[in-house]
């Protein structure tokens, strides 16, 4: 009797185990769930909203589930789109937990910079673009990103320098051939720039910046229709670009057009207001053009990322989390091929096609 009856207690205890164990197993189940179905669009794929990423990345850091270098990739997905959002203090914190995760993680290096550069902290961003280039010396997009930081600090000849190694390491970049461009009218080599435009438009460059800054090297030769015709194309890709209106106006001044009645007013109206104060430009003070223009285009770049000076800034794209953690395999299944650790091998590859800025 009494071995039934501790039978019986026994399986009484099992019993109450199995009833406390479930609520637990299920919360642990609905964790898992969770955790896993935060992987994709942490990793910003299709039409994820910037809210629906950061919100994503916060629950699979949250949950603790994953490898140190999964957790690196998803601090560093949820900086880029904090930046993206304008949040640039999240977006370095979230930069710096990614790189104290891991210190050899390179894109985080440069997506820190951008966020600098974006905030307007030029000196911690060029820093932070040095550690990037350290940590691998053939990383085009951050050599670009810090030749966009000097021209920021009018430290002309190491933004073009650095423009000369980006273009060395990826020949295809856009970025860098129209940010050396603008670099070298800025310098005063008009030819020189004049064929680092025609470059970047020849590699399938639309850029209304582009065209802007070919059309004021044209005006500055003296070749004002072909000024004009560059004009006229950065103004269908930017209409209220002021600098495009302010040199259509003066070539069109230049070429006699005002006595016929062709100038437009809007043309009129943008050398008149970015004349006002300053002496008249004329080709005996190049600089003084230059820097009229320079100077409009700032304000206009900070409201339309298109029109940006220097080339794009390369915010690094997200590594893919479901490479790093990818779902436990079923029994009898081969194990997932583990995949190379952020910020090397085949993120590396990815690297050398040029971006367009992210600005989603």
């Amino acid at each position: 009797m009494e071995s039934r009856s501790s039978v019986v207690k026994s399986g009484v205890a099992i019993g109450v185990l199995l009833l406390v164990g479930l609520p637990v197993a299920a919360q642990n189940s609905k964790v898992n769930s969770s955790y896993l179905s935060s992987i994709e669009p942490c990793n910003g794929g299709g039409t994820t909203s910037l809210d629906a990423r950061i919100a994503a990345c916060t629950a699979f850091i949250e949950a603790r589930q994953g490898t140190t270098a999964a957790l690196a990739i998803a601090y560093n997905n949820r900086g880029n789109a904090y930046t993206a959002k304008g949040d640039f203090d999240k977006a370095i914190r979230d930069f710096d937990q990614s790189i104290a995760l891991k210190p050899t993680y390179t894109k985080a290096f440069n997506n820190r910079g951008v966020a600098y550069l974006r905030k307007g902290e030029y000196q911690l961003a060029i820093e932070a673009f040095d550690d990037a280039i350290k940590l691998d010396p053939d990383y085009g997009a951050a050599f670009v990103n810090r030749a966009g930081a000097y021209l920021k600090k009018n430290d002309h000849q190491r933004a073009a320098h650095d423009y000369d190694e980006a273009i060395r390491l990826q020949p295809d970049s856009q970025a860098a051939w129209s940010g050396r461009c603008w670099t070298r009218a800025l310098l005063g080599a008009w030819q020189a720039a004049l064929e680092d435009c025609d470059r970047a438009l020849q590699s399938g460059s639309t850029s209304a910046a582009v065209y802007d800054t070919r059309g004021l090297i044209h005006l500055r030769m003296g070749e004002f229709g072909a000024a004009i015709a560059d004009y006229n194309s950065a103004l269908r890709a930017a209409p209220e670009l002021a600098s495009a209106l302010f040199g259509r106006g003066l070539a069109k001044l230049k070429q006699g057009d005002e006595a016929r009645g062709e100038v437009h007013g809007a043309d009129v109206g943008a050398v008149a207001e970015l004349q006002h104060g300053r002496d008249q430009a004329d080709h005996d003070r190049p600089e003084q053009l230059v820097d009229a223009v320079q100077g409009r285009v700032v304000d206009v770049a900070d409201e339309e990322a298109e029109v940006q000076r220097g080339g794009e800034q390369y915010e690094e794209a997200e590594d893919n989390l479901l490479e790093i953690h990818a779902p436990p395999s079923r029994p009898g299944c081969r194990s997932p091929t583990r995949a190379s650790p952020p910020g090397s091998g085949s993120a590396r590859a990815r690297r050398s096609r040029p971006r367009r800025p992210r600005l989603r």
